[in-house]
């Protein structure tokens, strides 16, 4: 599947400048004491979604490491950003990229979804809460970002039927991208499949199906590093 990459509006140095004026914008707007742009892998990181979200060709010279080899990142697929908890996923799509698709790259702005707000939809209309998700204010498919994969329940009852929310949802966006090449975003903190110590993972939680589809979809971005939100003082 092609899609037509629209190129950047600002060099990429002065785009990654932006990024980085953006993201001190919005923590001192919270009196934050953070300080985003010395911490090494968030910086990578912003280097990294400057080049997607600027439609960069360098960003496809990255890749997401696997088992037997590599899966080339695209420009023409979406982000999933993997990573433990207070490591900036939410704040870099619900506030930077966003903030900066809509002032410098309008081609690529997105809609902020939360998977807790789909559960609940969900579970007071069933499947047709899809329609109300669907589009935006415009009554047009757009592109969405979806916050945190995997904080919602994973099985809902709905009038005496068990759905499955995150998993009907991202077959939707798939059916989407398939067909008509609109970009699904998303963040979780599972990990990708079973490490056998027992914790969630996406395998487990929507299926093999949708584990497959991850890898169509969305370029893969796994983060690490100390949860930004606790303020550690070195001894």
């Amino acid at each position: 599947m092609e899609k037509q990459i629209t190129m950047p509006r600002l060099p990429y140095k002065e785009s990654a400048i932006k990024v980085l004026e953006i993201a001190e914008w919005f923590l001192k707007q919270q009196d934050s004491k953070k300080i985003l742009k010395l911490d090494p892998e968030i910086k990578k990181l912003y280097r990294l979604l400057t080049l997607y979200f600027t439609g960069n060709p360098e960003f496809e010279d990255h890749y997401f490491k696997v088992e037997n080899g590599k899966i080339p990142y695209s420009l023409s697929k979406g982000i999933l950003l993997i990573g433990p908890t207070g490591r900036s996923k939410t704040f870099c799509f619900e506030k930077v990229f966003r903030k900066f698709t809509y002032e410098y790259n309008k081609s690529q702005k997105y809609r902020v979804v939360n998977s807790h707000s789909i559960q609940l939809a969900f579970e007071k209309d069933g499947l047709k809460a899809l329609s109300s998700f669907r589009k935006n204010g415009n009554n047009d498919l757009d592109n969405i970002y979806i916050d945190e994969i995997g904080i919602e329940a994973f099985t809902v009852q709905h009038y005496g039927n068990k759905q499955s929310p995150v998993s009907t949802f991202l077959h939707e966006r798939h059916r989407l991208f398939t067909t008509s090449q609109f970009i699904t975003h998303a963040s979780s903190n599972l990990l990708l499949n079973s490490s056998g110590k027992g914790e969630l993972n996406f395998k487990d939680a929507y299926g093999d199906r949708n584990y497959s589809r991850l890898f169509e979809m969305f370029n893969i971005i796994v983060t690490s590093g100390s949860d930004l939100r606790i303020n550690i003082i070195p001894d």
